[in-house]
């Protein structure tokens, strides 16, 4: 009880955003800086129902307290009336129940045979992917079966974590992947990528400026061969172990960012390391 009221403290000297169920029992709450990137935040939407069913949560109101804003949110199962089956493993959003610029917080299980997101729509038109821009999404879930990764599946948007299982089958996190996702906090590599793409500031570099970003993990096992050009320059990173497996290091592909210690260990089979890659 201590502990609750001192991170409730924390936060309230600002303005906060609250998140609290249909009956009124608080979540999760966040406090964000003048430019809306979130700056400290406790609590957690729960990812299942008491049967274990996947959960999406969705705001339903909004409202102002003491300064503070209270957003009421509730619940749908993330696998049902919600999602349509389209052809060769691939989930489609269908916004007549909840329009995905509303959700906050989405789970999608790995035990559905999920291979593609096509995160559609959202509420805006002539669009067949999901444009995170503006929505509340705060939590991203992604299933061990998805085989490849939507790009920029959370640029714009208030994301804090984006979790992907290490068992994940995917090669390649893309240039546009994460590109700004500037309240991301953490992210995990699944095992098998053996790139993470960059290329230019123009055309994009898998973590390029993610402010907000302090972790890094990996999964056991890893693969990973390749940290392209600008990788995640202007990051926020501050911890990473870059697997021993890793040859190649691309120009600038850590520079500017908050390294606390040094990212390799004595094992490390680096061959090429790009011009001021940590410059």
């Amino acid at each position: 009880m201590v502990m609750l009221l001192a991170c409730v403290f924390v936060i309230s000297a600002s303005a906060a955003s609250i998140y609290r169920d249909q009956d009124g029992n608080e979540l999760f709450n966040y406090a964000a800086d003048s430019s809306s990137i979130i700056t400290s935040y406790t609590g957690s939407f729960p990812k299942t129902d008491a049967q274990g069913n996947a959960l999406t949560w969705y705001v339903t109101g909004t409202s102002t307290e003491n300064g503070n804003t209270i957003k009421t949110v509730a619940s749908v199962l993330t696998l049902d009336e919600n999602y349509a089956t389209l052809t060769d493993g691939t989930y489609s959003y269908k916004t007549s129940t909840v329009n995905t610029k509303n959700v906050v917080s989405v789970y999608f299980p790995s035990d559905k045979g999920i291979t593609t997101l096509n995160l559609a729509d959202g509420g805006y038109k002539n669009k067949n992917y999901w444009d995170p821009t503006g929505t509340e999404i705060l939590f991203v879930y992604l299933p061990a079966t998805l085989t490849t990764l939507p790009d920029r599946i959370v640029q714009g948007s208030k994301a804090l974590v984006c979790e992907m299982p290490s068992e994940m089958p995917i090669e390649t996190i893309s240039k546009v992947c994460f590109y700004e996702a500037k309240c991301l906090r953490e992210v995990n590599i699944p095992s098998s990528v053996t790139l993470i793409d960059g290329e230019s500031v123009n055309d994009g570099a898998a973590f390029y400026n993610t402010t907000s970003l302090e972790r890094v993990t990996f999964g056991s096992n890893d693969n990973l061969e390749t940290i392209g050009n600008l990788a995640f320059h202007k990051s926020g990173l501050k911890y990473i172990t870059i697997p021993d497996s890793v040859k190649t290091i691309g120009e600038h592909a850590f520079s500017y960012t908050q390294l606390i210690d040094s990212p390799f260990t004595e094992k490390s089979r680096l061959e090429s390391l790009g011009g001021r890659a940590f410059g």
